[in-house]
């Protein structure tokens, strides 16, 4: 089962893409705890479906779940590379095992993900870097210089398209703007990590991943910089003039939130906050394309839960 975890056949990550918290007083490419931990689950589906029956684990364990989706299409299989690239090159999934192991994930008896760490999988901006990235996309292209590589909540016009290449001599590291947030995160991350058919080993395995780095990430930013740094700050003042984050400092009310995910590392603009002036997890119901079906619906289905780290102001 080793080789379930990750894929034998991803590609390095280049070394010398600019990344989150690594460019730091002008000097690029500073060490970080940076991993891709969803980088085997793809934006869109992949591999050919199978006639095959669904090779979950049946009831209590026991055998295999053995249900076959009625449809045209086939079975929808397990989308991790590392799946997907283990011999026989597919695991069958079917909608029910799909749906039921997002579900499990929220359950109130299994220790379930709660909005607050869904929150945490973001280093907020500041209120002035937030508003000049969110009033326009020459605004935000500024920050693929600094690696980013795909900006939610923003839409590119054709006059500006050309300038915001610039910026990058290759144009396949130029940002790409999406005007629609995703559900939850904002950025893929949610809708890889829940929204996606995977097996239950890969569905678990990926979730505990993304909790871990979400923490791990926002106690390095505290340790190594000493307080909550403005992402986008960080990579164009020194050090002495980055501003904290948003949520430590205050939110403006009625001014536009945006953050950078911490384990994509893409980045969201314009995003409003609640009632309270406080930040939310993007209230869109979590769909599998797959299947064509709603499998969470964040206003009844995920527990509050507090900010991790809040205690500290992270």
């Amino acid at each position: 089962m080793d080789g379930w975890h990750e894929s034998k056949s991803k590609e390095a990550e280049e070394e010398s893409r600019p990344r989150l918290f690594s460019i730091v007083n002008g000097q690029t490419n500073q060490p970080a705890p940076l991993r891709d931990v969803l980088g085997d689950v793809p934006y869109e589906e992949k591999g050919e479906r199978t006639w095959c029956y669904c090779a979950e684990p049946g009831e209590c364990g026991r055998g295999k779940c053995g249900s076959w989706d009625t449809g045209e299409q086939g079975q929808a299989t397990c989308q991790s590379s590392a799946h997907r690239n283990t011999a026989p090159g597919y695991f069958p999934v079917c909608n029910d095992c799909t749906r039921g192991n997002v579900k499990y994930l929220f359950q109130h008896e299994h220790n379930p993900i709660t909005e607050g760490e869904l929150l945490s999988m973001r280093a907020y901006l500041c209120n002035d870097c937030a508003g000049q990235m969110s009033s326009g996309a020459p605004n935000a292209a500024q920050n693929q210089a600094v690696g980013a590589r795909r900006v939610y909540g923003i839409a590119a016009d054709a006059k500006h398209y050309q300038n915001m290449q610039k910026p990058v001599n290759d144009p396949s590291q130029a940002a790409k703007f999406i005007s629609n947030t995703e559900a939850l995160t904002g950025c893929s991350c949610a809708n890889r990590m829940l929204g996606t058919s995977l097996c239950r080993f890969h569905r678990l395995y990926y979730a505990e991943e993304v909790m871990k780095h979400s923490a791990l990430m926002q106690e390095w930013r505290l340790s190594r910089f000493k307080k909550a740094v403005c992402p986008s700050c960080l990579a164009q003042k020194p050090s002495e003039q980055v501003n904290v984050s948003a949520n430590v400092d205050g939110f403006v009310t009625g001014a536009p939130t945006a953050w950078t995910c911490v384990v994509c590392n893409d980045w969201v603009v314009n995003e409003q906050n609640d009632g309270n002036n406080q930040p939310k997890a993007i209230d869109k119901p979590l769909w599998n394309l797959n299947i064509g079906r709603e499998l969470l619906d964040p206003r009844r289905e995920i527990t509050p839960g507090r900010v991790l780290g809040e205690e500290v102001s992270v």
